[in-house]
């Protein structure tokens, strides 16, 4: 698996045991769901920004390094 599909499906999984939607994240980083749509779909392409993997981490309370 690529990395960034990789990151990606570890943090959908957290989203999901947390409860979370990316609605909830863009909230929360004062941004829109389209937003982090968006960076969702990039980050299947793997295309990752690490700046952005830690603002979602920061958003559920977990450390990045579990999505990597």
């Amino acid at each position: 698996m690529e990395n960034g599909k990789k990151i990606y499906e570890n943090i959908k999984n957290e989203m999901k045991k947390q409860k979370i939607n990316q609605s909830d994240i863009a909230e929360v980083l004062g941004t829109t769901r389209a937003n982090i749509s968006m960076i969702f779909s990039r980050m299947k392409k793997n295309k990752v920004s690490y700046k952005n993997t830690i603002k979602i981490a920061n958003v559920l309370k977990v450390n990045p390094k579990i999505f990597f």
